[in-house]
């Protein structure tokens, strides 16, 4: 091929090699902004990305509208100590929703999988999704999320005679955390949430955290029954019942 022929192949070339070449740039730059915005979100800091890219405006659902069953997906556990690498063959994760300390629905496991290190750090990674038994619009405004980490491992014991040994699985509750799922402006929880466990034991390492991700393409928002204008919901208190609340005002309480 003569010399002119190589360098017009060339040249026609660079242009596509930049144009890849840039687009992947573009790619992990928005990779990393996204995991700062998460990050920032989730966390108490005093700093933000200045753009994490094109955000679509989402439409707004009243919650007694949603009947589809409340699910978010378990992603991943980071953080997960080493030395549970060894001590435990696999890791699950219990979801409970409460209200007023009353379970609302029965509970939902992930399945259990073992401890993986793909990097510099160990991780348990489900990628699961959770669809718990109530539906949205049943879901009182104040309803936690409550979360276990649970370990299971293998212990050997012997018989009654000692002729033989068995194997028996073995259950530990590690880590805990609660949330919210409604903010203070009454809108569910929606978007990546960074949940950091509170460990049972508090010898062992506090650095958890458990990523879940939460419907995100319309936002819920819960709102209160109006009341009606001819209601009639407060009733005269008898004389008994006025001196008992005028007894208990007249008491110095750091409560009243």
């Amino acid at each position: 091929v003569p010399p002119q022929q190589q360098t017009s192949l060339l040249s026609s070339q660079l242009p596509k090699q930049q144009d890849l070449l840039t687009t992947a740039i573009n790619a992990l730059t928005a990779a990393i902004s996204r995991l700062i915005h998460i990050y920032s979100n989730n966390f108490d800091t005093d700093y933000q990305v200045a753009d994490v890219g094109d955000t679509e405006a989402v439409p707004e659902v009243p919650a007694q509208l949603v009947h589809e069953s409340f699910s978010f997906n378990i992603y991943a556990m980071h953080g997960v100590p080493g030395l549970w690498a060894g001590s435990y063959e696999n890791l699950s994760v219990s979801c409970s929703l409460k209200y007023g300390g009353e379970e609302l629905c029965s509970q939902v496991k992930t399945g259990e999988i073992c401890i993986t290190k793909p990097s510099l750090f160990h991780l348990a990674r489900w990628n699961q999704r959770i669809h718990m038994p109530i539906e949205v619009r049943r879901l009182p405004c104040e309803v936690t999320l409550s979360l276990e980490l649970h370990g299971h491992h293998t212990t050997s014991g012997n018989h009654p005679e000692g002729s033989s040994s068995r194997q028996s699985m073995n259950t530990d509750t590690l880590a805990s955390v609660s949330m919210a799922l409604y903010s203070s402006q009454q809108v569910l929880v929606h978007g990546t949430k960074l949940l950091c466990l509170c460990p049972a034991n508090t010898s062992k390492p506090d650095t958890l955290v458990l990523q879940i991700d939460f419907p995100d393409t319309h936002l819920v928002r819960f709102t209160r029954p109006v009341l009606a204008a001819n209601s009639q919901y407060v009733n005269d208190l008898d004389e008994v019942s006025r001196k008992q609340i005028a007894n208990i005002q007249q008491k110095h309480s750091l409560l009243l």
